[in-house]
């Protein structure tokens, strides 16, 4: 009977768990790791990231060597432009410092050259943050965000970053730069207004950068901002505020000539001011200034903000203007002495001239140590022209306040308690952030979202936008006029018109099933946008989903793998082994050991993972329970399974099939076993191969088990959406802990920071995305980005290439269908594919003894190499005394045959009697080329699509 073909050209909508894998549509997979779906009609294995050891490559592992020598955390990774417009990369890390973990702030040039760093918290702080949130700041510059855990202000930072950076010390990154001014501090003189220069000299400039922010010594009092440097001189970007000794009671300014002592910091707190409304002066020596009109958006609310005593300054240049005296009423000021302008509804300044900026135990950063009457709040975004804030934790009243500045200064804002300026959001919710789209402002609190709309403190309005909050800050991510972030039902998107699910026809429920171990108080979520593809890794994850894949062992490490060290030739035989395949170098696999991807160390998890051999060295029993003590690691949990054979104390009684009940070590378990009290004693044993637990997916080298590189523990997970279709995706090895998009040498670049082990170590990384989307260039991931502490030898390096199709039913999910044929339309260039049938629970048929692959098989590339063609097809072309090109050319094969994979056919021919098929394809770590002991993995992978081939059975199968 002919056989009827269904076919699938490619997977324009990526992965799908929401339905079962014979409801999903065609246009899906049932899981896709390291696989992309942004070309159509083509799926295609990711780009690897690439390691290198100078900048001569824009494709690139950004290798820096950072001083710390026992080891450090990245928590985030920025960018922003100093003063005068150039790029700055930030990154915060945890290391040690004198034997004390701190939190560290690092600056790098835009070719990734490390200019300084400052210590941001002093003691232990928490390892890996809840929150680690950077925005853009009005006016330029960047306000950061850390939280040990959303519900504790006490582990709440906030620092405001212009693109400077501190002194760089080998042993000990300092915390402050100290310098004492060594000339004249000029007064400039403007009809008869005096202030001081924004030229500060100084002994020298060493260690000082554009972009620092400047303090007197005295009482941390806040100056302004470095603009420029020129020998011994620093330019600031306006004149410098003024501090109390810096005036006399009068008002008047102190003329300074030396020994004023500053300190220069890379990065500081907020800092309070006020600038709401329009100040007016009718004559220069009036000492009455008046703002707008009490009710309307120029008023400048000057009493209820509480401003008596503080400076005032001309906003365009922080000119001094001179000391508040009085406010007798919200629109009207009184000065020390005559402003000496006219003034005519101009932008100001207000500054508390006595506001200590601490940075000690009493530090400005810790929004506990802040009250709600000088702290704006947490989280920040820029909508309508203002700096937004949210957020104060340790105020029971204005947990959930927003308050935005004036439109000339992010820092001047009006935090008086009835001010029109701060918005009150109902409810006790935990807030989560703020993001600005192109018609609104974003607002999340946990359970929900509102939007705040206008453009003006007099038409702004607040809704609920979606019953849907936020899992984490840092999740939010701003893009075209929309908003995605990270919500309990899946990852939504704002795109200022409605709200959608990006994730819910793909995922459904086996998003929210995931989330059950994530805790918003310690784990993150990180999303980023790169070229149409949205990125988003989440710290928890645990995946009910684990897709099964099986690794090849070859003759080679037959006597050095517990489990088939003791099995006969016969053995082999009876399996369909020849004795060709047990020769060494042949490389016929002669094993597959089975792995499961995203399991959990919990009995709840799918599947069941193969545990080797290994020897009994001592036994004991104690009120019916037997203590058995291996040669080895052995890698039990409670619940495991387990074979004890030969061990020949106390009349064989220690033998038998037994459950686990402990694990008191890693070379001992505990199991129910009736009989007298026994021992201890010495013994000989086995624990027999193909002992099953109900767990983890483990892996053999040697007589060694270890997790298995990038199918590790689903401890986290990366998603790739690609925005033009939803297309979704999972990456392996990308364990990131920041992102960050800025002008390099190489060009506009987006950058990670990651984690990666080194010499048992672990470093802080910067790695370049572009590519891993970009391109198909050859090799693997040559930077491990792991967060847990695995030795490099024991894993596998990305991109690791893994599919599993929806369960084909042909039109009927019921009746039974005789499959016979799989088709693929396939470009590979090295190492090989395997493809394993599965029926609609996603069981494998496969025996991984035998050497018939009857429900699996191995692709491997079908050009040639020069290996290949040396011994294999000249000793078939040629004749026997002459090997000539000739001979080769008659053959048909062409030099594309020979250096050039293309797409090409693979045939599979199947006996699959089911209702429904599917089948998983992926690439094979551990794959040696015959007669070549390297192993080799793909370099290359694309897809066109798949064609199943069937007879219909008769009527009433099933």
């Amino acid at each position: 009977m002919a056989l009827t073909f269904v076919n699938q050209i490619g997977a324009a909508e990526g992965l799908n768990q929401a339905a079962p894998g014979t409801l999903i549509p065609d246009s899906f997979l049932r899981w896709s790791q390291d696989v992309l779906f942004d070309r159509a009609g083509l799926i295609r294995r990711r780009g690897p990231f690439q390691k290198f050891d100078t900048f001569s490559s824009s494709n690139a592992v950004l290798d820096v060597t950072y001083p710390a020598t026992t080891g450090e955390r990245v928590l985030g990774v920025f960018s922003t432009y100093d003063p005068v417009g150039t790029p700055r990369i930030g990154m915060i890390v945890n290391t040690t410092v004198a034997s004390q973990i701190r939190t560290v702030f690092r600056v790098f040039s835009n070719s990734f050259v490390l200019l300084g760093q400052e210590i941001l918290v002093e003691g232990d702080f928490v390892e890996d943050l809840s929150v680690v949130s950077a925005k853009s700041a009005l006016g330029g510059g960047l306000w950061i965000t850390l939280a040990g855990s959303p519900s504790l202000p006490s582990q709440h930072y906030q620092f405001f970053w212009r693109g400077g950076y501190g002194a760089y010390t080998v042993s000990t990154p300092t915390s402050v730069v100290t310098k004492t001014m060594t000339a004249n501090w000029t007064v400039t003189d403007i009809s008869g207004a005096r202030t001081y220069s924004k030229t500060i000299t100084l002994p020298n400039t060493t260690d000082l950068s554009v972009g620092m922010f400047v303090f007197a010594t005295a009482n941390n009092r806040y100056i302004g901002t470095i603009k420029s440097i020129s020998g011994f001189d620093i330019t600031l970007e306006k004149h410098p505020f003024m501090w109390d000794s810096a005036i006399d009671n009068n008002g008047t300014i102190i003329a300074y000539t030396t020994d004023i002592d500053f300190n220069f910091h890379s990065v500081r707190p907020y800092v309070h001011m006020h600038g709401r409304g329009l100040m007016s002066a009718a004559t220069t020596v009036t000492t009455t200034i008046t703002s707008g009109t009490v009710g309307e958006s120029a008023e400048g609310h000057w009493l209820s903000a509480g401003i008596a005593g503080w400076n005032l300054y001309r906003a365009s240049d922080n000119f001094f203007l001179g000391r508040i005296q009085a406010t007798p009423n919200n629109a009207q000021i009184t000065l020390a002495y005559g402003c000496n302008f006219v003034i005519q509804a101009d932008e100001y300044i207000a500054y508390p001239y006595d506001n200590d900026i601490s940075f000690s135990t009493s530090n400005s950063s810790i929004v506990s140590n802040r009250t709600a009457d000088e702290f704006a709040g947490l989280y920040t975004a820029i909508y309508a022209g203002y700096q937004w804030y949210g957020n104060l934790a340790n105020d029971d009243i204005n947990i959930n306040r927003v308050v935005f500045s004036a439109s000339h200064e992010r820092e001047a804002v009006d935090l008086s308690r009835d001010s029109a300026d701060s918005i009150i959001f109902p409810g006790k919710s935990q807030f989560r952030g703020m993001g600005a789209s192109s018609t609104g402002l974003l607002v999340f609190l946990e359970d929900r979202t509102y939007i705040l709309r206008g453009n003006d403190r007099s038409n702004f309005s607040v809704e609920q936008l979606v019953p849907e909050g936020c899992l984490c800050a840092s999740s939010i991510v701003e893009y075209g006029g929309g908003v995605f972030w990270a919500g309990k039902s899946g990852i939504m998107f704002y795109d200022g018109a409605s709200v959608r699910n990006l994730t819910q026809d793909n995922l459904g429920l086996y998003y929210t099933d995931s989330l059950d171990t994530f805790d918003p108080e310690k784990d993150r979520i990180i999303g980023f946008i790169h070229k149409n593809n949205l990125m988003m890794t989440f710290t928890s994850w645990k995946s009910p989903f684990g897709p099964v894949r099986y690794e090849p062992i070859y003759a080679a490490d037959r006597l050095t793998t517990p489990g088939i060290a003791d099995r006969t030739l016969q053995d082999f035989a009876d399996s369909g082994f020849t004795y060709d395949d047990l020769n060494t170098q042949n490389n016929v696999p002669i094993f597959w050991d089975r792995k499961i991807l995203n399991t959990i160390d919990s009995s709840s998890a799918m599947g069941v993972g193969i545990k080797w051999g290994n020897s009994i060295t001592n036994v004991a029993r104690t009120s019916n329970v037997s203590t058995i003590t291996t040669g080895l690691t052995h890698n039990l949990i409670v619940a495991d399974s387990v074979v004890v054979s030969g061990v020949t104390n106390d009349s064989n009684s220690f033998n038998g099939s037994f459950t686990v009940v402990s694990v008191p070590s890693t070379t001992t378990f505990t199991c129910a076993n009736t009989g007298a009290n026994f021992g201890p004693a010495a013994a000989t044993g086995t624990i027999p191969a193909l002992t099953y637990g109900t767990s983890r997916a483990l892996y053999a080298t040697g007589s060694n088990i270890q997790r298995y590189g990038p199918l590790r523990s689903n401890t986290s997970i990366t998603f790739s959406v690609y925005l033009p279709t939803n297309a979704l995706t999972t990456l392996s090895n990308m364990d990131f802990r920041g992102a960050t998009s800025i002008e390099t040498i190489f060009g506009l670049k987006t950058i990670l920071g990651v984690n990666s082990v080194e010499s048992s170590v672990l470093r802080a990384r910067f790695i370049d995305i572009h590519p891993v989307y970009d391109t198909n260039t050859n090799g693997e991931d040559e930077l491990l980005v792991e967060k847990i502490n695995i030795p490099v030898a024991d894993l596998v390096k990305g991109p690791d290439f893994y599919l599993q199709t929806k369960h084909y039913t042909v039109g009927d999910p019921i009746l039974r269908k005789w499959f016979r044929k799989v088709m693929l339309s396939m470009l590979l260039y090295d190492g090989a594919i395997r493809m394993d049938l599965v029926d609609d629970d996603d069981n494998d048929s496969v025996n991984i003894n035998l050497k018939k692959p009857r429900y699996w098989d191995v692709f491997t590339e079908l050009g040639y190499d020069w290996y290949y063609l040396d011994t294999n097809v000249f000793p078939k072309i040629t004749s026997p005394n002459k090997s000539i090109w000739l001979n080769v050319e008659s053959a048909g094969i062409t030099w594309d045959d020979v250096f050039t994979a293309n797409f090409n056919r693979y045939v599979k021919r199947i006996s699959w009697r089911y209702s429904s098929v599917g089948f998983r394809l992926y690439q094979l770590n551990d794959y040696k080329k015959p007669y070549n002991g390297t192993v080799t993995r793909p370099t290359r992978v694309e897809m066109q699509g798949f064609t199943v081939g069937f007879t219909p059975l008769r009527a009433g199968r099933v």
